[in-house]
């Protein structure tokens, strides 16, 4: 058993205000994301499913036509290829996702990505 040290793993910024450290394991990605008050991951969809559990700040995603509010401790899960986006409310968020299977490819884009490119 080892044991997963955030901090050692690369940081990466896909969007202005995120940044992000992933690790795979052999059937699962789970990713750490750190948002800046009122950063935003674009409108996506992957063939994934994939489970967002809030650990502080508030959300808000955008799942198909449903718009859910998060609060710490909460969880959304989300079907393969359904469209879904997350922004951060008045201040900080943290959330952990849980991808499964395991990401391989990038994700698809629907509509205007931020000015930055995206990670896979």
């Amino acid at each position: 058993m080892a044991v997963l040290r955030w901090s050692d793993l690369p940081l990466e910024e896909p969007y202005p205000g995120i940044r992000r450290r992933r690790f795979d394991g052999h059937g699962f990605s789970a990713v750490l994301y750190h948002f800046a008050p009122g950063a935003a991951f674009p409108l996506h969809s992957h063939p994934e499913e994939q489970l967002v559990v809030l650990l502080e700040g508030r959300v808000r995603l955008h799942q198909g036509d449903d718009r859910l509010l998060l609060a710490p401790g909460d969880a959304a899960w989300t079907p393969p290829g359904v469209p879904h986006a997350i922004e951060a409310l008045e201040g900080p968020a943290t959330l952990l996702n849980l991808v499964v299977p395991r990401r391989t490819r990038p994700i698809t884009l629907h509509g205007e990505a931020p000015s930055t490119t995206p990670g896979a």
